[in-house]
């Protein structure tokens, strides 16, 4: 269960990292619930299982509106408009 779970609870709080008021916040999560992040994070394997693009080094929050591509520049890398 908890590898089924985790992703979900997971993806909420990082959209709250990159987009503020739009997911959970980890610090107003729920006690156990965030004992239980830590508890997973803390598995010595769990560095392999984060997706390539979460680890690119983007901007923290959305900036502007990429119309081009009908995206978020920082849902991509290498915005030349952020990096400017």
């Amino acid at each position: 269960a908890d590898f089924a779970i985790y992703p979900y609870l997971r993806m909420s709080v990082r959209i709250e990292e990159r987009a503020p008021g739009l997911g959970l916040k980890r610090e107003e999560l729920p006690a156990n619930l965030a004992a239980w992040l830590r508890r997973i994070e803390a598995l010595p394997y769990f560095e392999r299982t984060i997706p390539p693009h979460w680890k690119v080094c983007v901007p923290p929050r959305i900036s502007h509106w990429d119309s081009s591509l009908g995206m978020p520049c920082s849902l991509r890398p290498n915005c030349a408009i952020c990096a400017a």
